[in-house]
């Protein structure tokens, strides 16, 4: 699984021989993972063939990926990492990484949440998701959970600073930024 994470780290900074890598590490030590983390790094691996497909093949290749993803979470509902790559998928392509989720990945992130409370990436999202739709009351609450949950992490600390400005509390972000 640590290698999903490298994958996913190096899918944020474009980094697609680093990804290949990571994802060929994990898929060859995925026969000794549970069920669940098995399923896990097959879709990631589709998600990174749909994202590198050729132009023409990208709908269909991202229409499968959200289709196995489902089938996933039908075998696993109770796994929150599942419906936060399901809310991803939600995205335009399969490059989705929570940033440009709208209306219709809330639903998925807060199954997360419902499955595990404490999950902060799906607050993380949460945040982008409720700003992309213009709900910027709820996009505060969860940046502020997700801000409190890690305080060290700086991105967590400006996404609760940026959305509050939105709510008219120009101080709190100030006070929020530094």
């Amino acid at each position: 699984m640590a290698w999903m994470g490298l994958a996913r780290a190096e899918q944020a900074m474009n980094h697609n021989s680093q990804v290949k890598e990571a994802i060929t590490k994990a898929q060859a030590l995925a026969t000794g993972a549970s069920k669940l983390e098995a399923t896990y790094v097959a879709l990631r691996a589709q998600q990174i063939e749909a994202q590198n497909a050729p132009p023409e093949k990208e709908t269909e290749k991202h229409d499968a990926y959200k289709r196995a993803i489902e089938k996933a979470i039908a075998a696993h509902p109770s796994g929150a990492e599942l419906w936060i790559l399901r809310g991803n998928a939600e995205e335009p392509g399969p490059w989705g990484r929570g940033q440009t989720g709208g209306i219709g990945a809330i639903a998925y992130y807060e199954a997360a949440l419902s499955r595990y409370p404490g999950h902060f990436g799906a607050h993380h999202y949460l945040v982008h998701a409720f700003e992309n739709v213009g709900r910027h009351a709820e996009a505060a609450e969860h940046g502020k959970i997700y801000a409190e949950a890690v305080p060290r992490v700086a991105h967590a600390q400006h996404m609760y600073g940026h959305v509050l400005p939105r709510l008219g509390r120009w101080k709190e972000a100030q006070e929020q930024f530094e």
